[in-house]
């Protein structure tokens, strides 16, 4: 099979571009032919070129002239976009439809329902575009905090919504979960046109023993995040042990600063020195506030066999089986959290099992072969149907 992947890539790549090189090099791997179409936001370093891409973020005739003429020289079978905000725009299905390729496209966030990407407005969850106009994000500037930057998304989003560009010119939607398929579906996307494909990670590292005597949290420092959640917990977990901080984001600097007892910050590091690290902490923990895609760092823990601490909220509900793979609390509740960490930290053959069951999750559902059946079957499915058609 001839496959192209389009990917706008963000200025700070993260686990939107692993997982596109992941699935590029499983299907390589299998002997399909795999070409990439990419962009970057570092192409966006004036403010010229800001203002030009926020203009253009609804429909850019560029990029449809570009990839037009890039996949004619393909000729591919089928076309994956992952990120096509704000460069690629969705005028790539337009230069499919063209040349009668069909499109695959991989939701990792809720832009096309929601401007601000999170279905979070401040510290809170917000819903209020889903249903209803995307231009209601305009005053409350939830891109970036800026009102010209939320009114060029809002335009996008309106335009596309109205025009029926997801309903018509994509033949299927991957979800990575249950919980974004059915949000997705309530902000308008036919529910028949999303399939469920959670991300993966591979080479499978196997299990660690636990034991080090540490809580780990892995990912991006930012406020969705619920750092400072964490952080709160752990002033008030005074004899729950280490906990080990890696990442990097915009609260890097201030971890830095505050020198928390029982806290070490390592910044950013490898996945390499991040499983290794897994296989030694006895949890990690997930303090999210916001409506999570499908955490890498969940994944990665499983396939150590590392239970997860995680928020009750979005899609982390059905992530973590409570009591078996790891333990759910009251979101943007500290306390709770702590209680959570006392039970653990208590209980080491409650532990024990949790690592089990959490290695036999990673097993079942994200290893790179179930996700390649899956994958297949999804393109298969989009050929046969021509990529078009509405399903219900």
């Amino acid at each position: 099979m001839r496959i192209v992947f389009i990917n706008n890539e963000y200025q700070q790549p993260g686990g939107e571009e692993e997982e596109a090189r992941n699935e590029i090099a499983m299907l390589a791997a299998r002997g399909h032919e795999v070409q990439s179409i990419l962009y970057s936001n570092r192409e966006i370093n004036s403010g010229w070129r800001r203002l030009r891409t926020a203009w253009r973020a609804r429909y850019s005739r560029t990029s449809r002239a570009r990839i037009s003429r890039l996949l004619a020289a393909h000729r591919p079978n089928l076309v994956h976009v992952h990120n096509f905000f704000p460069l690629v725009t969705p005028s790539v299905y337009d230069a499919c439809q063209e040349i009668g390729v069909p499109v695959v496209q991989t939701l990792h966030n809720y832009r096309i329902i929601c401007p601000g990407a999170l279905l979070k407005r401040g510290k809170a969850i917000c819903e209020e575009c889903v249903q209803a106009s995307a231009y209601r994000a305009v005053s409350h500037r939830c891109y970036r905090g800026s009102w010209l930057g939320t009114l060029a998304v809002a335009r996008m989003v309106q335009h596309h919504r109205v025009r029926r560009t997801w309903r018509e010119k994509v033949g299927c939607f991957i979800a990575l979960t249950e919980f974004a398929k059915g949000k997705f579906a309530e902000g308008g996307v036919p529910e028949g046109k999303i399939v469920v494909k959670p991300n993966f990670t591979s080479p499978d590292p196997g299990a660690g023993k636990g034991g080090g005597g540490f809580s780990l949290y892995v990912g991006r420092l930012s406020p969705e995040k619920g750092l400072d959640v964490l952080l709160q917990a752990w002033e008030k977990a005074r004899q729950s042990g280490i906990l080990k901080i890696v990442g990097s984001g915009p609260l890097a600097a201030r971890l830095q600063s505050q020198r928390l007892p029982g806290v070490q910050y390592l910044g950013f590091k490898p996945k390499e020195a991040v499983i290794a690290l897994m296989k030694e902490a006895d949890f990690l923990i997930l303090p999210s506030v916001w409506y999570e895609g499908l955490p890498m760092a969940l994944i990665e823990a499983y396939s150590t066999g590392l239970p997860v601490v995680g928020s009750r909220i979005g899609a982390l509900v059905s992530l973590i089986q409570d009591g078996r793979t790891g333990l759910l609390f009251r979101p943007n509740d500290p306390e709770d959290l702590v209680a959570k960490i006392y039970r653990l930290r208590s209980r080491p053959a409650e532990l024990a099992a949790m690592r089990e069951a959490a290695r036999d999750e990673y097993l079942e559902k994200y290893t790179e072969q179930r996700n390649y059946d899956l994958l297949i079957a999804i393109y298969e499915r989009v050929i046969a149907d021509g990529g078009s058609q509405e399903r219900s």
